[in-house]
C-alpha cells in the first residue's frame, strides 16, 4: 500500500466570472497563477512579504506542541445545505502558495496546499508536512524558496508571519497571517464525528480548486491507543493531491477534521497494478484543539 501526501503545485485559483445563469456562476480555473503573480508584483509583496528563509529562522524558536491562545468561532447548531456550505465556507479556505523568482525558469507562483482560518486575527491551521520545509531543521531551502503566503478565494493575498505550533505525529501546523485590516471569514469549529456520520470535503483537488465532495466517516482508528496524536478517521468523501490541509465539515458546516493522506490499495501490491480502492484519511478536530486554548 502506498501512502501519499497531498501537496501540489503550479496552479492557483483567482476568481474570474464567466457565463452565469439561474443563480449558477461558472468560473474559469485556467492560468490563474499569472493573475496572482501580477497581484504580488503590483502590491510590492515580493519585497515586503515574509521570506521563507526568515520564516525558517523564526520557527527555530517555536516549540512543538506549544499551546496557542485563540478565539474560536462557536459551532453552528443548524443543518445547512451543501450549496450553503460551499458559499459560506469557501472564503475561509486559503491556498498556501510560494513565489519562485526568475532563475532557470520565469518567475512564478506555486500553489502547494490548503489552510483553514480559525480566528479573525489570522490564526490558521494546515498540515505539518505543508510547513515541513520551514520547520524541519535538516531541510535546506534554496533560492527558489522565496516567499510563503496564502491566497483567498477573492484573490486577496496575505503574508505568513509566523509558525505558532506544530505536531509531526498529528501532522498539524498552526500559523499566523497578517490580515492587513481585512475581516477574515472564520470557520466555526465542531467535534469529532462517529463512524457513519455525514462528512463534507471542500479542498483544492489537483487542478480543481474549491472542489466539494460529500461522504461518510468510514471508521475511526489510531496506531497507538496511548497516543491521541495518532488518531485518524477514514472517510469516503473524495479528494487527492493538492488537498493537504483542507477542511472537512459536518452537516452544520463546522470544521471537524483536516485532510492528511491517501492510501492506494492494489490487488497486486508488489507491482502496484489493478487499483481497487483509495482510502482517504483525515485528522480529527480534537487533535487540532489540543494545540489551542480558547480565550
Amino acid at each position: 500500500m502506498s501512502r501519499n501526501k497531498l501537496i501540489w503545485g503550479l496552479l492557483l485559483w483567482i476568481p474570474f466570472i464567466g457565463v452565469s445563469g439561474q443563480n449558477v456562476t461558472y468560473r474559469n480555473f485556467d492560468s490563474f497563477e499569472k493573475e496572482t503573480l501580477r497581484t504580488l508584483k503590483e502590491s510590492g509583496a515580493t519585497s515586503t512579504f515574509n521570506s521563507m528563509h526568515n520564516l525558517k529562522r523564526q520557527t527555530l524558536q517555536t516549540k512543538a506542541n506549544s499551546i496557542v491562545p485563540v478565539t474560536l468561532k462557536a459551532a453552528n447548531k443548524k443543518t445547512i445545505s451543501g450549496e450553503k456550505l460551499v458559499a459560506e465556507r469557501s472564503e475561509g479556505i486559503f491556498v498556501v502558495s510560494r513565489y519562485a523568482p526568475k532563475m532557470v525558469r520565469d518567475e512564478q507562483v506555486v500553489a502547494g496546499a490548503s489552510a483553514v482560518v480559525l480566528s479573525e486575527d489570522g490564526i490558521c491551521v494546515s498540515n505539518y508536512h505543508v510547513f515541513e520545509p520551514v520547520i524541519d531543521t535538516t531541510r535546506v531551502l534554496t533560492p527558489l524558496d522565496s516567499i510563503f503566503f496564502v491566497a483567498a478565494k477573492s484573490g486577496k493575498i496575505y503574508p505568513i508571519t509566523e509558525v505558532l505550533s506544530y505536531n509531526a505525529t498529528s501532522d498539524l501546523a498552526i500559523f499566523k497571517i497578517d490580515p492587513k485590516g481585512d475581516k477574515l471569514t472564520v470557520t466555526p469549529v465542531g467535534q469529532d464525528l462517529p463512524a457513519g456520520a455525514n462528512i463534507h470535503a471542500l479542498t483544492h483537488v489537483y487542478g480543481h480548486l474549491f472542489y466539494y465532495s460529500k461522504g461518510v466517516v468510514a471508521r475511526n482508528l489510531c496506531t497507538s491507543e496511548l497516543n491521541a496524536d495518532t488518531n485518524r478517521s477514514d472517510i469516503t468523501a473524495d479528494y487527492c493531491k493538492g488537498s493537504s490541509g483542507g477542511p472537512l465539515f459536518d452537516d452544520c458546516g463546522n470544521l471537524v477534521g483536516i485532510v492528511s493522506t491517501t492510501q492506494s490499495i492494489y490487488y497486486n501490491e508488489q507491482s502496484q497494478t489493478d487499483l481497487q480502492m483509495v482510502v482517504k484519511t483525515i485528522i480529527p478536530i480534537s487533535s487540532v484543539l489540543r494545540l489551542l486554548k480558547q480565550q
